[in-house]
């Protein structure tokens, strides 16, 4: 169920990303089960048209990509209000990434724990 009691930002941000054509994947503490009442929502896809319209449509990038924090299938990190949106390299290879740090045990909070899942799957 999606909460709507969000800012109109947020609510905004998830209705685009439900209207949209291009298919989306959730991730981060949603996907992985640990999410709090107030957290975010994280979704990925692999096109990367879409970066360049949600730059225009107010999206920044978001601190992570400010800083550096890109696995070697990320390309960019976007977001707004309580939503974030990775574009990917290939998604197959994202899903089937976060499969294995879920089956490895490992730290989904490290650039680590994620190339080495590239290089195992």
């Amino acid at each position: 169920m999606i909460r709507t009691d969000f800012k109109d930002e947020t609510l905004d941000a998830l209705r685009f990303i439900i209207s949209c054509q291009d298919e989306f994947i959730v991730c981060g503490s949603r996907y992985f089960g640990d999410a709090k009442p107030n957290s975010d929502y994280d979704f990925v896809t692999e096109d990367v048209r879409i970066y360049d319209f949600l730059i225009t449509q107010g999206w920044e990038c978001s601190k992570s990509e400010k800083l550096e924090y890109l696995d070697s299938n990320t390309l960019h990190v976007i977001g707004k209000a309580k939503v974030q949106i990775i574009i990917a390299k290939s998604l197959s290879r994202r899903v089937a990434a976060r499969e294995w740090i879920v089956a490895n045990g490992r730290d989904r909070h490290k650039t680590e724990s994620w190339d080495d899942a590239y290089n195992n799957v």
